[in-house]
């Protein structure tokens, strides 16, 4: 292989010759400035919304505050509704904007996408520096949005389409690494404006026309990834492509595995539907977990409003908007050792050891200041506050090499041609939903929780590392198209929600019947075959149909479990609310309810288990090992799947099962498709009649178990008596020692947990509707 060249190994030891070609280089260069776009609109946000002549024009009760000593606390300095709309309204608007993403992508391609995320960029920056109001403001940030919503669709499915396998993971990462450099600039910018004025936040918000130009520049000049053009039947175009970015003629291989994909995915003609199916849940569930888990590591809280909250801890205007440079920086550095070591160490590696560091930091930042700073306190002190920028760089910089790339790395890698723009909608539609939820609630929850915020984020930081230990799969050096077979397949957990292929067996069913045909003399017997194929391909898809409801029963035990730890947080939650409030919640009696409903709904409803899964009841089948891999409960059903005239179900006695003897059975099945409930609890016993074939493995010992995972009384019957000691206890008590000027807005500290727990309890129900989907 030439210098500088190096294969793409497949499973089926097919090699994939690429080259790092400059084609390559440049097109994912000039693709990542969506990131840039993306990240100078994080960052300059918070510089903006620090400056006294911008608060002056458009928030002048934020000015007021702000400027007026012992008026509010320091953490609510900044606790208004308008102000957070202005950062999160563009995050709404991108996530209506997704769902038209989804449609260009596929249908016009990822180039053209990208290029209509530029205009939106352009016209969104244009309005946002000319604004003279709050309205011009917010229509220039939903515009923004737009341009968000389609290039966050666009850009990582380009960029992880377009390179090379073995250096997908860090060429993709150069769109987060975009991102961190544009919260560099818009942090650097906001620093040197700060010092013009009246009108220096008009200068920070217009220079976002550069990324802009950039993006739209690039859009028209790179190429289409082959992915796209092969799948808009751009065959020839597609081909020529891949020769030119793989920097070789020998591109058949690859080329015919991305037809045969673009093949299957023109069968789908809901992609979103077909995005629900079984076989693709756990791609659907990671996607979505990870966006989650992205946004409640707290980064963007500390991303868009890092002036803002360095002014909170008591730093000077200008200390505030030097001390989110250094974050940045640190943001931009740490995000080039994730380009290095994602394709090395691995992606689970990355967020996990992330994970111990971002989980120290903050609860080291939140001691400190709840030590240290105090509603009125004029500042930090010197020692302390080096230490909580030192903490918040900690923080910044595991959140930088893993969650930050790597939370659009993995789902743009892992879903399959037929729903990768589905999907890619979905996960940029979470991660968008949820950072409108952080970007509009953050400076809120910071004047109610003050310094519990950062335990509040570290308590997710725990439970998201927990998920990566358990369910996320290493994806690092796996082609795109072979996910499924090396991947999914082979994860403890997840194996069991993809469907067996069966298209081989089929194949050879079909061989066997067409040499039985061309042995046979007359027409008959072809015939006879040909019906024979048909019944063969029936069962199967009956087999499948039963395999579904199988696999659902599998996993019937730790849905309940997870859905039971969700109901307790959202029962505690509610409870906090109920019981600081002083009052009762409707709104969270309604969701408890709910939660409490679906759990024994799922507790109560009955399985359905196809015996020997796609092999069906034959012989030779290790069915002891089936059963032992199962959990059955009175209630359940088990279908057997056969050829009735070769084999035969009997139910029989202990001592007959041991012995295989068929003389005498309790019951007898020939039907070919034999449901049978399990009405008690026991073992039962189950063997084929037909001579040799119990012997040869063909029998089968169910175990039933009495009752189902049952959801366990509250505390031995404790749940009612909040109710009525919190009816009895006085309203205003929780607030009637606070001292003044403690609860802003004459909102009571108790109110404010109140709305907190309520918050929590609704976050746990949803997360228990995502749970009970799966």
């Amino acid at each position: 292989m030439p210098a500088g060249g190096f294969s793409v190994a497949a499973p089926a030891g097919t090699e994939f010759e690429a080259k790092i070609t400059p084609v390559v280089i440049i097109s994912c260069i000039m693709a990542a400035t969506g990131g840039l776009m993306f990240g100078y609109d994080n960052g300059v946000t918070g510089g903006v919304t620090s400056m006294n002549d911008f608060l002056k024009k458009f928030f002048p009760n934020v000015y007021r505050k702000k400027n007026e000593p012992g008026l509010e606390s320091n953490y609510c300095k900044y606790d208004n509704q308008g102000l957070q709309l202005f950062t999160s309204s563009l995050y709404l608007a991108g996530l209506i904007a997704t769902f038209f993403a989804s449609y260009t992508t596929r249908r016009l391609g990822r180039r053209r996408t990208m290029l209509i995320a530029g205009l939106f960029f352009i016209a969104g920056v244009t309005v946002n520096g000319a604004a003279q109001d709050l309205a011009m403001l917010i229509i220039g940030r939903i515009l923004l949005g737009c341009g968000v919503g389609f290039a966050n669709q666009a850009v990582p499915l380009f960029l992880s389409e377009i390179a090379p396998t073995r250096i997908r993971g860090g060429l993709n990462i150069l769109f987060q690494l975009n991102v961190t450099i544009g919260i560099l600039f818009a942090n650097l910018i906001n620093y040197g404006t700060s010092k013009i004025h009246p009108w220096g936040w008009r200068l920070s918000l217009g220079l976002a026309g550069i990324p802009a130009l950039l993006l739209t520049a690039g859009a028209l000049t790179v190429v289409d990834t082959p992915n796209s053009l092969i799948e808009r039947g751009r065959l020839d175009e597609g081909r020529a492509v891949l020769k030119k970015i793989r920097g070789t003629d020998n591109v058949g291989a690859e080329f015919e595995e991305i037809l045969a994909a673009s093949l299957a995915s023109q069968q789908v003609k809901h992609p979103f539907r077909n995005l629900l199916k079984r076989r693709n849940r756990p791609q659907l569930v990671i996607s979505a977990f990870l966006q989650l888990f992205q946004q409640f590591t707290g980064i963007n809280a500390i991303m868009f409003y890092s002036p803002v909250l360095f002014n909170t801890l008591g730093f000077k205007s200008d200390a505030s908007l030097y001390s989110a440079v250094i974050t940045g920086a640190v943001n931009v550095l740490s995000t080039t050792v994730s380009i290095y070591s994602v394709d090395r160490v691995g992606r689970r590696a990355l967020l996990l050891e992330a994970g111990v560091q971002m989980f120290l930091a903050q609860v080291v930042i939140a001691v400190v200041l709840g030590i240290k700073v105090t509603d009125h306190s004029d500042n930090l002190g010197t020692g302390w506050a080096v230490l909580v920028v030192l903490m918040v760089c900690v923080f910044v910089s595991a959140f930088a090499w893993s969650w930050g790339p790597l939370g659009w790395l993995i789902p743009s890698e892992t879903f399959q041609l037929e729903t990768r723009s589905a999907g890619q909608s979905v996960t940029v539609c979470t991660n968008l939903l949820f950072t409108f939820v952080i970007a509009q609630a953050f400076l809120s929850m910071l004047c109610h929780m003050k310094y519990g915020i950062f335990a509040f984020f570290s308590g997710w930081i725990l439970i998201m590392s927990l998920f990566v230990f358990f369910l996320l799969p290493e994806t690092k050096n796996v082609p795109i198209e072979e996910m499924t077979e090396r991947v999914w397949k082979q994860h403890w957990f997840w194996r069991r929600f993809i469907e067996e292929d069966h298209h081989e067996e089929d194949e050879k069913k079909v061989a066997g019947n067409g040499a039985a045909s061309n042995g046979a003399a007359d027409k008959g017997h072809i015939g006879k075959s040909a019906v024979s194929v048909v019944s063969d391909l029936t069962a199967q898809y009956k087999t499948a149909f039963h395999l579904s409801s199988t696999r659902k029963a599998e996993l019937r035990v730790a849905k309940n479990v997870v859905l039971l730890l969700l109901l307790w947080l959202s029962i505690s939650s509610s409870r906090w609310g109920f019981g600081a409030m002083g009052r009762g919640n409707a709104g969270g009696l309604w969701i408890v309810a709910f939660a409490i409903a679906a759990v024994a709904g799922l507790a109560s409803s009955a399985a359905v288990y196809n015996v020997g899964g796609g092999a069906g009841w034959i012989v030779a089948e290790n069915y002891s090992s089936w059963a032992s891999s199962k959990i059955f409960h009175v209630g359940d059903k088990i279908v057997f799947e056969y050829d009735n005239s070769s084999h035969n179900v009997l139910e029989v006695r202990k001592e007959d099962y041991h012995s295989c003897n068929a003389k005498s059975p309790i019951a007898a099945h020939a039907t070919g498709n034999d449901s049978i409930s399990l009405t008690r609890y026991g073992h039962r016993f189950f063997i084929c009649g037909f001579p040799g074939h119990c012997a040869g493995g063909q029998k089968l010992d169910v175990r039933v178990q009495k009752h189902r995972l049952a959801i366990p009384p509250s505390g031995g019957g404790s749940a009612a008596a909040p109710a009525s000691s919190g009816s009895a206890a006085p309203t205003g008590s929780d607030t009637a020692s606070a001292p003044v000027g403690q609860t802003p807005h004459g909102v009571g500290a108790a109110e404010a947990f109140g709305g907190i727990g309520s918050a929590i309890a609704a976050g746990a129900f949803a997360a228990a509707a995502v749970v009970l989907l799966c």
